[in-house]
């Protein structure tokens, strides 16, 4: 059985843990939300203002993810039901 301190260095490595997994979710966004602005931009010519409030909407459902409000398997069951699309391999099946 683990001493009041080792249960203190678990509860730290844990919260540590959920931190940089939240940080590493947050930089694969931003990153692809790059990609879909120049997506956007190049292929159905959206401007700063379209193209920005898209992405205010892209960053909002990863924050109702984060704060649990949903979950990315929620997310892509309403992309395959409702549009066709498996996002996981992109392709409209």
């Amino acid at each position: 059985m683990a001493n009041r301190k080792q249960r203190r260095q678990l509860a730290s490595l844990d919260e540590l843990i959920r931190l940089e997994g939240l940080r590493a979710t947050d930089r694969a966004v931003e990153v692809y939300s790059a990609a879909l602005a120049l997506c956007l931009k190049d292929n159905l010519g959206f401007g700063p203002t379209r193209a920005q409030r898209f992405l205010g909407h892209v960053w909002q459902l990863f924050q109702d993810v984060e704060n649990g409000y949903l979950s990315i398997e929620d997310i892509q069951t309403a992309v395959r039901e409702e549009l066709g699309i498996n996002v996981k391999r992109g392709l409209k099946e």
